[in-house]
């Protein structure tokens, strides 16, 4: 019988936010022995900061929610004959049109309501995260030896409420002096260099302290993969998007500027047979290539025509396969977009044309930054380097 799939996807976590990807601040056991055991993405973009993009790319393997092709990831494995769930805490994604391809559709309610506050967790197992991860386990305990399984788990993360206990916050924060942050709602703010120092400090430490609960919902929801003894698991892990700290004046929110505290995330893949394990790839990859990494990884009979994908498969990575690769990425917003390189990242605005829509002229200078060196795009080299962004800004689409 083909392997289980279990497809992890968490809104907010940034790649930064793991040992695996360099996080030194504080500890993430679980997902660092994940990805020791799992391929390594190491420059993984979201395509967006906008949640249905992600998701077109995720579940269709086209960047934009505007141009869908008929192949969608749900119903590829309904076909292929699996059973499919999807769970979510995102009262959002259920509205999505390909979310009713799923055979069934588990919503977790949440504490918290739009426009009110949620309660805070005594106990790491009482919050919002916890729930979700606990929903999936239970599905994941349900699996039968007769039927594999695709079981797609989205949790809002960093988007949902910041309701890890205050005793985290302050272990992180260390000095009494600074106070805990008391909200439970996401922040969504604007600071500047004349604002109080340790403000993004004290938030970064509230973020810090939710990825310490993910990791612990991570630990048990792996020991019920782990206790299928006879069952095979395919597990992935990647962010839906980052989530901004202050690099570039905001901490939280949706940054419609496309840095790269806004895009980039993590992307682990654990295979069955454990192909890949302690490989990281430097290629420039996005949430469209998973549609066909997972076709590639299935080898069907009667595979999707992969022309009409924008996504590329990551498994040849996993065995060392040389194979071709795309040498930049692009990811846009409404009013920003910007394409990555091995080399460079060149960032810039756009102009609004009626306060809704905008068009592709550029409206401000645009930015350039070394990759990988300038990790939080902060040292603008563009005037230094004209004819480098005249090479870039000739490689993005004209639309």
């Amino acid at each position: 019988m083909p392997a289980n799939v279990l497809v992890i996807v968490v809104d907010g976590l940034r790649a930064s936010a793991l040992g695996a990807y360099g996080n030194t601040s504080f500890a993430t056991p679980v997902l660092d022995q994940l990805a020791a055991e799992s391929l390594l993405l190491d420059w993984c973009f979201a395509p967006s900061p906008d949640l249905p993009d992600t998701y077109s790319a995720l579940w269709h393997s086209t960047c934009s929610a505007q141009s869908r092709p008929m192949v969608s990831l749900p119903r590829v494995f309904a076909d292929a004959g699996y059973g499919t769930t999807l769970v979510t805490d995102d009262d959002l994604l259920s509205t999505y049109a390909s979310s009713y391809e799923f055979d069934e559709i588990v919503k977790i309610a949440s504490s918290s309501k739009e426009g009110s506050t949620s309660k805070r967790a005594e106990d790491a197992s009482e919050s919002d995260i916890a729930h979700a991860f606990s929903a999936a386990a239970e599905q994941v305990g349900e699996a039968r030896s007769d039927k594999p399984r695709l079981v797609w788990l989205h949790a809002r993360g960093m988007y949902g409420p910041w309701d890890a206990p205050l005793d985290l916050q302050q272990l992180l924060l260390g000095d009494d002096d600074l106070l805990a942050i008391q909200s439970t709602a996401p922040p969504d703010l604007v600071i500047n260099s004349a604002d109080d120092p340790d403000i993004a400090f004290r938030y970064a430490c509230a973020y810090a302290a939710q990825v310490m609960i993910l990791d612990g919902c991570m630990e048990n929801l792996i020991k019920v993969i782990d206790a299928h003894i006879d069952d095979e698991w395919l597990v992935t892990l990647i962010g839906a998007r980052g989530f901004p700290l202050g690099e570039h004046g905001r901490i939280g929110s949706i940054d419609k500027r496309t840095h790269a505290e806004q895009l980039q995330v993590p992307w682990l893949m654990r295979f069955p047979d454990r192909r890949g394990q302690l490989a990281r790839v430097a290629a420039l990859t996005s949430h469209c290539d998973l549609l066909p990494s997972m076709l590639d990884w299935m080898e069907l009979d009667h595979n999707p025509n992969h022309s009409e994908f924008e996504g590329m498969s990551i498994v040849p990575f996993a065995s060392n396969i040389r194979t071709p690769w795309r040498d930049a990425i692009i990811s846009a917003s409404t009013s920003a977009r910007s394409i990555r390189t091995a080399t460079w990242c060149l960032r810039e605005d756009l102009a609004q044309v009626d306060g809704t829509d905008t068009s592709r002229k550029a409206e401000f200078t645009p930015e350039l930054y070394v990759r990988p060196d300038d990790r939080w795009e902060a040292n603008d080299v563009a005037k230094l380097c004209p004819e480098v962004v005249e090479e870039l800004r000739a490689a993005l689409p004209a639309c």
